[in-house]
């Protein structure tokens, strides 16, 4: 089902634990998508997200501005309760990318996902 289909909120619980988000390569598209995700993404929920390689998402967007990677890192920008991670080479061997995304909702303990993410960070 499409994102932006009018039955999607009605199809879906209230929360869903985990997203799986690969779609239009476009940053609006994409920015739009991440949006409407992060309203359905239960806390301490993922979103996983396709095509965000550093060289690949730039160069999917026909707007030229970034892509699904940079979509994500904008949203993500300015909010502490999501942790975002990318698998890309040469960590993971598909050169289109990974991103891996948990919400944690605020005033949490950083334990579970929180705490890996930034342990595979440093």
């Amino acid at each position: 089902m499409f994102s932006t289909a009018p039955e999607l909120r009605s199809r879906l619980p209230e929360k869903v634990e985990i997203i799986y988000l690969d779609a239009n390569h476009s940053y609006s598209n994409a920015a739009q998508d991440i949006a409407l995700s992060d309203q359905l993404l239960a806390d301490n929920g993922l979103l996983l997200l396709d095509d965000v390689g550093p060289s690949v998402s730039p160069r999917l967007d026909p707007e030229g501005r970034g892509g699904v990677r940079q979509a994500l890192l904008d949203f993500a920008k300015h909010r502490p309760d999501l942790h975002v991670m990318f698998m890309e080479p040469p960590m993971w061997f598909n050169p289109c990318g990974l991103g891996i995304v948990c919400k944690q909702s605020v005033g949490h303990s950083r334990h579970g996902l929180g705490n890996l993410f930034g342990w595979l960070r440093s």
